[in-house]
């Protein structure tokens, strides 16, 4: 009787050691998700301004292509739905909690779409062509950019709130996390930074401004321009606090959330990384012909760059932001119109001209379409029944 019982206890105590160790492995599954890609079956190509969109925790990206919008869950390559308009698309946004989607279209339209629904909330019609749009973290504010001016909209109400003139049209426009500030990029090589109602104030560069872009907590605006250089300021202050001249024209800029780092690229040799305690870049990379996007994790961290080497092949180069030489290299087999980052840097959305494309850094491989790993379930329910068994057998013995 007393090895019946060692017997039991001993399988017990194996059964509840491997249930607690598959329960830490889903665990460990879920925060390092597979990487995957999905194909979009079309030959048709139409580059956009901004393409792709992915939430800070990594958990949802918003797409554009053509006349589509995509919602993905990143654990699947699935869409959780596909929004279908009647013309193109510029640039698409969500919310960080991924509960609204917008799409700027260049039909004289934007879209507020239903996150967990895939359904129109509302639509606005614009008096031009959207290039470029924005929306704050709890999706609340839409800034739109177009090639006449500028549009402030609450996705709550079918009335614009306040629209920004911009005498020579947008490029680009971005609105901090909290939708207190927009700043735009113009066309008329003028920074302008706004609040909810005005232009609180305007800086004139040398060329047109290829891209805004704000820190997560609203403080700090960079700008790259076609002048060649990369501008950063404190948003209460219309005096740089940095530029800097590069080789080339800078045509994308990213900031972390507290505006402790910055990266900016473009063409002609053109990648930097830059703290806010120096006017100089930390570093400088040079190995590529142009720079097609880049983007920054909100810790500062991580930096990403979507680039076409001199052989005029695209990669995805990550870096660590005290280093100039790439920790991981991907070659992405159908190009890159755009990148973005999760906050923690760990989660990648890449717009190819034919896909969309989430990477995971520390599991970068890309898996099948359509594969999503273990299913565990089955293998819980199995141990759970057989630890419950021995629990209610080694009772029986015990009271025998």
């Amino acid at each position: 009787m007393r090895d019946k019982k060692c017997i039991v206890k001993f399988s017990l105590v194996i059964s509840l050691i491997l249930l607690i160790w598959l329960i830490a492995m889903i665990q460990v599954t879920r925060a390092q998700s597979n990487s995957w890609i999905y194909r979009i079956d079309t030959n048709t190509h139409q580059v956009s301004n901004r393409p792709i969109d992915i939430t800070d925790d990594g958990k949802y990206i918003a797409a554009g292509n053509l006349d589509k919008v995509y919602l993905f869950n990143t654990v699947h390559s699935v869409p959780l739905w596909i929004f279908d308009l009647d013309t193109n698309i510029n640039s698409v946004a969500v919310s960080e909690d991924g509960k609204i989607v917008v799409a700027g279209t260049g039909g004289y339209s934007i879209y507020v779409i239903n996150g967990t629904t895939g359904v129109k909330i509302r639509n606005y019609t614009t008096p031009a062509a959207v290039r470029d749009i924005a929306i704050n973290a709890n999706g609340t504010y839409i800034i739109a950019g177009l090639t006449s001016h500028a549009i402030l909209y609450n996705s709550s109400s079918d009335v614009s709130l306040a629209s920004y003139s911009v005498p020579a049209g947008t490029i680009r426009v971005d609105i901090s996390n909290d939708g207190k500030y927009i700043a735009i990029g113009g066309d008329d090589s003028v920074i302008y930074m706004c609040n909810r109602t005005d232009t609180e104030w305007y800086y004139t560069t040398g060329g047109n401004i290829y891209d805004v872009a704000f820190s997560g907590d609203g403080n700090y605006l960079a700008a790259g321009s076609l002048d060649y250089n990369v501008y950063y300021f404190r948003t209460e202050s219309s005096t740089p606090l940095n530029s800097y001249t590069t080789i080339g024209y800078v045509q994308d800029v990213a900031l972390s959330d507290k505006g402790d780092y910055y990266i900016a690229g473009g063409q002609g040799n053109n990648l930097y990384l830059f703290s806010n305690t120096s006017s100089a870049p930390m570093w400088s990379y040079t190995q590529l012909d142009d720079v097609r996007s880049v983007t920054m994790s909100g810790n500062g961290s991580v930096a990403a760059a979507g680039i076409q080497d001199s052989n005029l092949n695209f990669k995805l180069l990550l870096f660590y932001n005290y280093s100039s030489t790439p920790w991981l290299t991907i070659s992405p087999d159908d190009g890159i119109e755009g990148l973005d980052m999760s906050w923690n840097g760990d989660y990648i959305g890449l717009k190819g001209m034919h896909s969309i494309t989430f990477y995971n850094r520390f599991n970068p491989t890309i898996i099948n379409p359509g594969s999503i790993g273990i299913t565990p379930l089955p293998m819980i329910l199995f141990l759970a029944g057989i630890s419950g068994f021995l629990v209610i057998k080694h009772r029986k013995l015990k009271h025998k």
